[in-house]
C-alpha cells in the first residue's frame, strides 16, 4: 500500500514538473524567421557601424564587441569580413523586447552568415546577391530578418561570418514592449501554484 501510495506520488510529480516545463518552454519559444526581402521598420534602431553617427531616438541598444577583421562603409554599413577566420560581432539590447531586427545589405561579396539570440542559433544561410562590388547603399540587395516569439526582455544577438563570404550588416534593431507584453510574476507563478493545489486536493481525497 505504502509503495503504491509514493508510486502514485511520483508519477504526478514527474506530470507537474513535465507541464510546468512545457509552459515555460512556451513563453520562450523563438520562431525560426525567414530572410525578408525590403527595408525593416522597427521602433528603435542603430547604425551596424558603431563609428557612424547614431539616429538619436533613445535606443537602448549597442554594440558590444566586434572581432576579427572588418570593413566600415561610409553611410552605416559594416561587413564582417571572412579573413582568417571567421570574425563577429555582439549586439545588447537592454530595453525588455520581443522582436529583433537584422538587416543586411548584400553584394557579390557577402556570403554565410549565422546569427544568434541569448546563445541560441536562430538563423543559418547566405547573404549572398548578384549586385555589383564597391556600389552605394542604393544598389545593394537590402534583406532583412525579424525574430519574434522572444520573452518580452533584454536580448543579445550576436552575428558570425560562415565558411565564405563576408556579411554585411546595415542595421540592427526591435520593437517596443507594450505594458500588456510584460507579464508579471504573478501572472505566471498562479497557473503552476493552481496545478500544485488541485493535485494535493485530489490526492487528499482519494486518501479519505
Amino acid at each position: 500500500m505504502v509503495i503504491n501510495v509514493v508510486k502514485n506520488n511520483v508519477m504526478k510529480l514527474v506530470l507537474i514538473t513535465a507541464l510546468v516545463i512545457s509552459m515555460i518552454g512556451i513563453g520562450s519559444a523563438i520562431a525560426y524567421p525567414p530572410l525578408n526581402d525590403g527595408v525593416c521598420e522597427p521602433d528603435v534602431w542603430i547604425y551596424a557601424d558603431p563609428g557612424y553617427l547614431q539616429p538619436d531616438n533613445d535606443a537602448d541598444i549597442a554594440i558590444n564587441s566586434l572581432v576579427g577583421s572588418y570593413w566600415r562603409g561610409y553611410d552605416g554599413r559594416l561587413a564582417l569580413l571572412h579573413l582568417n577566420g571567421n570574425s563577429q560581432m555582439e549586439v545588447s539590447i537592454a530595453e525588455p523586447t520581443a522582436c529583433l531586427y537584422v538587416q543586411f545589405a548584400s553584394d557579390r561579396n557577402d556570403g554565410m552568415a549565422s546569427i544568434y539570440v541569448d546563445g541560441e542559433l536562430i538563423w543559418e544561410g547566405n547573404t549572398w546577391a548578384p549586385n555589383a562590388l564597391g556600389k552605394p547603399l542604393d544598389m545593394q540587395q537590402m534583406r532583412y530578418l525579424k525574430v519574434t516569439g522572444l520573452e518580452p526582455t533584454a536580448h543579445t544577438i550576436k552575428i558570425l561570418t560562415g565558411e565564405q563570404g563576408h556579411v554585411t550588416i546595415y542595421q540592427f534593431g526591435y520593437d517596443r514592449c507594450t505594458s500588456e507584453e510584460i507579464p508579471e510574476f504573478p501572472t505566471v507563478a498562479l497557473p503552476i501554484v493552481a496545478i500544485i493545489g488541485l493535485t494535493f486536493i485530489f490526492q487528499r481525497r482519494k486518501e479519505e
